[in-house]
């Protein structure tokens, strides 16, 4: 892909987070929604499938097609392997008898290999990071990698922005799923704003 073809792809994903993407906006009509129907109105903008699935499905759906589209506007072949890695990891299960932690270890493997390959620095210094923390058995830096990843959105001519939006979409996977479990269990907008915490200043 030529640095043409990569700015292309960073706009038309810019386009997309425009129109079919979780903001605050959103996440306040999600939560105030008092129907299934304008609930489901709301997904519908952003690309989810409705609330007569169950709260998972509704998630790994849109999970899966967040990487297809990833894949389809990287530019880099290496930053595609280790994004494809952890999703493969993610939704996996572990075989019987076979220790989580071989699992680990194998995805790590795969991480630091094609890290190497990176162009993008800052790519680069994202997964270095998640791999101390995953190597080092400590406890995982969302911060340090949401404020890496953050720094790449004005990356409009390599493959930092696509790799921002990524990192954004897993965010509003988790404020989605917060919502939905939250309606689903019967809470008030209060508690399920409390339960979102920083992650709704994010967007």
């Amino acid at each position: 892909m030529t640095s043409v073809d990569m700015i292309y792809s960073n706009s038309a994903v810019s386009a997309h987070m425009a129109t079919h993407m979780l903001n605050k906006a959103r996440i306040q009509a999600l939560i105030r929604a008092t129907t299934k129907t304008l609930t489901d109105t709301i997904l519908a903008e952003i690309g989810y499938i409705g609330t007569q699935h169950p709260v998972e499905q509704i998630i790994e759906t849109a999970r899966h097609d967040a990487v297809g589209m990833f894949m389809k506007n990287c530019a880099d072949p290496a930053v595609c392997t280790c994004v494809k890695a952890i999703y493969d990891f993610s939704i996996t299960p572990t075989a019987p008898g076979a220790p989580l932690r071989i699992a680990e270890a194998k995805l790590c493997d795969t991480i630091a290999r094609n890290m190497k390959a990176i162009k993008s620095a800052s790519i680069k210094n994202y997964y270095q990071t998640l791999l101390d923390a995953w190597t080092n058995d400590k406890k995982m830096p969302t911060q340090a990698l949401w404020e890496r990843a953050y720094e790449m959105r004005l990356d409009t001519e390599g493959a930092g922005f696509v790799f921002y939006w990524y990192c954004l979409k897993q965010l509003e996977f988790i404020a989605v799923k917060t919502i939905l479990l939250g309606k689903q269990f019967g809470f008030g907008a209060e508690k399920i704003m409390d339960d979102l915490r920083g992650i709704y200043d994010r967007f």
